[in-house]
């Protein structure tokens, strides 16, 4: 690079060395403030802390049930520490319940506890 008189190269030299460091601080990429021209380049890479996060939190049937849980207020405090992605709770119990339901029976459930399926479309 040193060598070359490419300017792109040495404007991606430039962008690496800044993601670099700013990995280095233990930061997702995602959450950095970059210039147009940067996303450009960090597209490219494809790098996993670029990509958008969302959050599945697990819970109790129960807890689903009744929109509650203990932890959620917990979890939704450190998200929107770590960049305020979405937060989806869904309860894998219920959903395997449902799926192994016939889709009648399935909706029917849903409609009378007014529930909403995670994957309704199966």
């Amino acid at each position: 690079m040193k060598r070359s008189n490419d300017k792109q190269l040495k404007i991606e030299h430039e962008v690496c060395e800044k993601v670099k460091a700013w990995l280095q601080d233990g930061k997702d990429v995602r959450l950095g403030d970059w210039k147009a021209a940067d996303i450009e380049i960090l597209n490219t890479f494809q790098l996993l802390t670029a990509k958008p996060v969302v959050y599945l939190v697990n819970m109790n049937e129960k807890d689903y049930q009744r929109k509650k849980n203990k932890f959620l207020p917990k979890i939704h405090a450190w998200v929107q520490e770590h960049g305020g992605e979405p937060i989806i709770p869904f309860s894998c119990v219920l959903e395997k319940n449902l799926a192994d339901m016939p889709e009648d029976e399935a909706a029917e459930y849903c409609e009378e506890n007014k529930l909403q399926r995670l994957n309704a479309g199966r």
